[in-house]
């Protein structure tokens, strides 16, 4: 697990960012893309937005786990100790590279995102193995949960991805977004 701070969108230390871009995510990537085509010039394949369903004090005693179908990740946000300023997010990535590497799994980040206005949201990144690795109607499911094991947000649904080539790239990236922010 990684914790790191986000600045707008960029996830990537500068001098990754001036390599090679800048996705929605830390610099783990999995097979998949084609000879000069990375699979991290994809992004994520799964974004989750909603309204963050307690208070910032709260988020300490939580524990995010984050599914596609059966396949399933969790961490403690216990190492989410700074509150975001406006156009900032503070998140936690698991599992550790080291773990997504030897089982070739996909791994997902889990940030609080403070707005202009400094209102605080949830978002979530998922990242497949490979971009192959996700399929229409595969099942989402995210869920925060406090000490007792009470859910205090729970998300679960069957996703469509739009494809698209990353920098003119042959294969394409499968991508899905899903903002309840905005009533989706």
């Amino acid at each position: 697990m990684s914790v790191s701070k986000v600045i707008g969108s960029c996830a990537l230390p500068l001098f990754v960012t001036m390599l090679v871009g800048c996705s929605s995510g830390p610099p783990i990537s999995g097979g998949g893309g084609a000879p000069g085509c990375p699979p991290i010039g994809c992004g994520p394949a799964f974004t989750l937005v909603a309204p963050l369903p307690v208070s910032f004090e709260s988020v300490r005693t939580l524990r995010a786990e984050v599914c596609q179908n059966t396949k399933c990740s969790s961490s403690s946000l216990a190492q989410i100790v700074e509150e975001p300023a406006p156009h900032t997010g503070v998140g936690v990535s698991f599992p550790d590279a080291a773990i997504i590497d030897a089982t070739k799994s996909g791994h997902a980040r889990v940030t609080i995102m403070a707005d202009q206005a400094g209102k605080l949201r949830l978002e979530v990144w998922y990242w497949p193995w490979a971009p192959t690795d996700v399929q229409d109607g595969d099942m989402f499911h995210v869920t925060l949960t406090d000490s007792s094991g009470r859910a205090a947000f729970s998300f679960v649904r069957a996703i469509d991805f739009a494809e698209s080539p990353p920098n003119a790239c042959p294969s394409g990236c499968r991508q899905a977004k899903v903002d309840l922010t905005d009533g989706a």
